[in-house]
Formats: structure tokens, sequence, C-alpha cells
């Protein structure tokens, strides 16, 4: 028989647990209810808010719209897993007053001046060794591939059908370009290395290298303008790139609000990834072009 002494002591006990769970609630959401102010590139700003015509990037469910690229999906993901992650937080975007390279956001996210950064970047960057915290996946390595790109005319490098002759071929990218380096050295390709953008793409042109890594262009041809003259590169047919890397924002450990920050979004992301969200979004933006299902990958 339960007493009456037992059943107080029992009663107490539970309103004891209720509020401590109930003020814990009110504390944890109440830790981020802040203004967290990110600075964009201008025209990929606009391009966003031209994509979202007005709509609140927090409950967005359709990607219907033109102009819907990887760069404005990262935006919308970030929104919208913090709002999953029941952040309480808002998040302004805004346009940035001078130039700031990708570089240059992860230093300010690195030394605490910034709590994290609303676009991606690949989890193999070695940038993000040291004072940097990584969320879970957005995009899983498996599902991105990138394209071999090269020169109309080289039709050498076009007709190549063969996967193994793939590997033959001298791959160029920029020694600032961190991750595709270390992505061709994963692979043991020939690397031969450029200065710039512009130096890649004059050596292909000349026949000093062959191919460059891009994700698939959205263009019916799958081709790209590359320059001011009008040079257009086309991948080699029917053969795509697994990019061994997947993509996933940084976090700072020094800001005062990171690890938090970073539990919020890890908690958004889950949902967002339950869901098919992220993948229904990466599939309308391109990043998982269902046009090259059928090509033959090299991993």
């Amino acid at each position: 028989m339960i007493t009456s002494k037992c059943w107080r002591d029992f009663s107490f006990a539970l309103l004891v647990w209720l509020g401590g769970f109930f003020l814990f609630g009110i504390e944890e959401g109440n830790a981020l209810q802040k203004r967290y102010v990110f600075s964009l590139n201008p025209d990929i700003l606009k391009r966003y808010n031209d994509f979202l015509a007005g709509r609140d990037p927090k409950i967005l469910e359709q990607f219907s719209g033109e102009g819907l690229s990887r760069h404005t999906l990262e935006l919308i993901i970030f929104q919208r897993a913090l709002h999953e992650g029941v952040c309480g937080c808002e998040v302004i975007y805004e346009p940035w007053v001078a130039v700031t390279s990708h570089a240059r956001q992860i230093a300010e996210v690195r030394s605490g001046r910034l709590v994290s950064n609303p676009v991606a970047g690949f989890g193999n960057d070695p940038r993000y060794d040291d004072q940097i915290f990584l969320s879970d996946p957005i995009l899983h390595a498996e599902d991105f591939s990138v394209g071999l790109y090269t020169h109309f005319e080289r039709q050498d490098v076009l007709s190549v059908k063969d996967p193994d002759a793939v590997r033959q071929l001298r791959f160029t990218a920029s020694a600032s370009w961190l991750v595709d380096v270390a992505v061709i050295e994963d692979y043991g390709f020939k690397l031969v290395p450029a200065d710039s953008w512009g130096s890649a793409i004059r050596m292909i042109t000349v026949n000093r290298a062959d191919v460059m890594m891009q994700p698939i262009s959205n263009e019916s041809d799958f081709g790209m303008v590359v320059n001011d003259e009008g040079d257009k590169f086309f991948p080699i047919p029917g053969i795509k790139l697994n990019f061994h890397a997947d993509r996933r924002f940084f976090v700072s450990e020094k800001h005062p609000d990171g690890a938090e920050f970073l539990d919020v979004l890890n908690r958004g992301i889950a949902k967002l990834e339950a869901t098919g969200f992220l993948r229904r979004g990466h599939v309308a933006a391109g990043v998982i072009d269902q046009r090259i299902q059928d090509w033959t990958e090299i991993k």
C-alpha cells in the first residue's frame, strides 16, 4: 500500500524533476536567442533572394523556381537547420562591404570573431584542422561527383572512353585549390600545378595539361564558358569522378557560442537528412545530377 508520506515524497520528486526539465529547456532555448549577422558576396546574396522571392527559408519545402545553385541551397540549409534544431536565434545575411575570400571567412571563424559561416566547405579541407568544429555532412561524399573538363578543341581528351586511360591524363589545379590538389593526390593522378584559374585554362588550351575537375554544368550540353574570350570547356562524355569529399558547415571552437551552435546545427541537419530535405535540395540544385547517373564513375 502506498502511504500518504510516500505519495507526497514521490509527488515532490516528480515536481522537482519536471521543474528542472522545464528550466533546462528554457535555458537551452534562451542560450542562442541572439542575432547572428553573416556577410556574403553580393551576387550570391542577390541570387539567394531572387530564388526565394519572399519565401521564408526556415519553412521552405518545395524547391520550385529558377536559379537554385549550390550556394543558394547551402544558405537555405543553414537557416533551416538552425530552425529545426530549435536555435531560437535570428540569422541575417547582408552583402559584404569589401571582397572577402573563403579563406578569409575560415580565418574569421577560426579566430572566434564569427561563430560559423553559412557557406559549407569540403570536409577534407586542411584549413579546418585547427580551432574549428565541423558539422555533420549536408552532402555525403558518395553523392558528389564531378566532370573532367577540357577545351572543346581537345578531341584527344574528349574521345577518351576507357576509365583506365583517365589515369594517364594530366590534371591541373591551382596550388591554392587545396581540396582539389588533395583529391588529385589521393587518386594518384599526375598533377600539373597552375598559378590561378586563368593559368589552368591556358595550360589545358595549349596542351600542357589535359583536364580540370569541375562540378557538372547545368547547361544542356554540360559545357561551361571559362573566360571573357568565350572559350568553352566540356567534360569527357560518360566519365565522372567521385570527389571523395563531403560538405559540412564549419563552426568556431573559440567563439563562446561555438559548441552549442554546433549542437543545434547538427540536430537540425539530422532532421533534414531524415526527411529527405537535403537530398531533394541537392537534386533540385543539380549538385546530385541525375542526368549523369549512368556515367562510368571513377572512385
